[in-house]
């Protein structure tokens, strides 16, 4: 409802009236709203087997979506990292996808996955000493190391 996705090649939003809505800033940054989408969500797919788009399609479907970001933003420097810390196949595959489109890719810092005090209770969202963490790690890669003297 409220992130685009992909369908017949081409980014599209849900423009249904609820998503509207869900997408207005009141209602998206709610943590209640948020909360209870989230539960829902979790319903919703814990009764689905969502394994079942094989290995191909996603990664076919997170090129294109990787291909179209960047061409919105040609003449600019892209930098991604991924929030999973996990070893797989999936997190593999984006990386190589977005070094593919000369984005700069940083692995996400495994530290904060394993320290709560940087997470909220969910388990998943920065909390803010996560931010503060996050930020500092990103500055210190990129500008205070001056790995990427382009950039400026």
């Amino acid at each position: 409802t409220r992130r685009p996705y992909l369908k017949n090649n081409e980014l599209i939003y849900d423009n249904s009236f609820i998503s509207k809505i869900l997408r207005t800033p009141v209602i998206g940054d709610s943590r209640i709203v948020n909360k209870f989408f989230f539960l829902l969500s979790k319903v919703e797919f814990g009764s689905k087997n969502t394994n079942t788009i094989n290995s191909e399609d996603k990664i076919k479907t997170t090129k294109k979506i990787i291909s179209l970001i960047k061409d919105e933003f040609k003449n600019k420097n892209l930098i991604m990292t991924n929030c999973d810390t996990e070893e797989n196949w999936e997190i593999k595959a984006i990386q190589e996808i977005v070094t593919e489109n000369n984005f700069i890719y940083f692995n996400f810092p495994k530290k904060i996955k394993s320290n709560p005090k940087f997470l909220y209770k969910d388990g998943s969202h920065l909390s803010e000493a996560g931010n503060k963490f996050l930020g500092e790690y990103l500055y210190k890669n990129i500008v205070e190391n001056k790995n990427f003297n382009y950039l400026f």
